[in-house]
C-alpha cells in the first residue's frame, strides 16, 4: 500500500468512525420531556431510572415512619416527620433533627427546632448553641434572633436581647415571631 492510499483509508476510516457515533448519538437520544418525566433532577449518575417510592400520606406518623424505615435516605418525608413529632413535643424529633443537620447543616430552621427540643432550664447551652448555629446557617432567621433575644432577656441583659430583636426584619416575619418581637420590643424599650 502506498502511502497515499493509507492515509486515505485512514481519513476514510476516521470518518466512519465519526459519522457512527453521531449516528449513535441521534438514535439514542431522548427528547428532554421524557427525560425529566423519568429521572429525579437529582439523579446524577446512570444505571436507569430508579423508581420512586409510594409516599404516605403527609398526616400519618405510623405510614410515614415505615416508610422512612423502608427509605431512610427520603429527606423530604424525614423532614415531615421530624415536624410532625415537634408539633406534638414528640421526644423522637431529636434525632430526626440530628440526622438531618448531618445531612444539611446549612438548614436554619432545623438548628432552631434541635434547640427546642431541650428543656433550657436542664440544658441552657444547648439551647443557646442551636440557635447560635442557627445564625450561623442564616444570619437572618428570624426565629434563631427572637429565641436568642429571649434568652437575653429573660438574663437581663438588655442591650443583648434589643440587638437580636432588632436585626429581625418584621415587614417579612411570620405573625407569631412579629407579635412576639414587637411586644418584646415594647416592653424593652419602655413602651414606644
Amino acid at each position: 500500500m502506498t502511502p497515499k492510499k493509507l492515509l486515505l483509508f485512514a481519513g476514510i476510516t476516521i470518518g466512519l468512525i465519526f459519522a457512527g457515533v453521531i449516528l449513535l448519538v441521534l438514535v439514542n437520544r431522548e427528547s428532554p420531556g421524557r427525560l425529566s418525566a423519568e429521572m429525579p433532577s437529582d439523579h446524577i449518575h446512570g444505571g436507569g431510572t430508579p423508581e420512586m417510592p409510594q409516599a404516605p400520606p403527609t398526616g400519618d406518623i405510623n405510614k410515614l415512619e415505615e416508610f422512612l424505615h423502608a427509605n431512610p435516605d427520603d429527606v423530604q418525608h424525614l423532614q415531615l416527620l421530624a415536624d410532625l413529632y415537634a408539633s406534638k413535643q414528640n421526644p423522637k424529633s431529636r434525632p430526626l433533627f440530628r440526622k438531618l443537620i448531618a445531612l444539611n447543616q446549612s438548614v436554619a430552621d432545623n438548628w432552631v427546632a434541635l434547640g427546642q427540643t431541650f428543656d433550657f432550664s436542664v440544658l441552657p447551652d444547648s439551647v443557646l448553641l442551636c440557635n447560635r448555629k442557627a445564625l450561623l446557617a442564616d444570619p437572618k432567621n428570624q426565629k434563631a434572633l427572637y429565641n436568642l433575644g429571649a434568652i437575653a432577656a429573660n438574663s437581663g441583659d438588655t442591650k443583648k436581647a434589643l440587638d437580636y430583636w432588632h436585626r429581625v426584619d418584621l415587614t417579612g416575619a411570620d405573625g407569631e415571631v412579629k407579635e412576639l418581637v414587637t411586644n418584646g420590643l415594647k416592653v424593652l424599650e419602655g413602651g414606644k
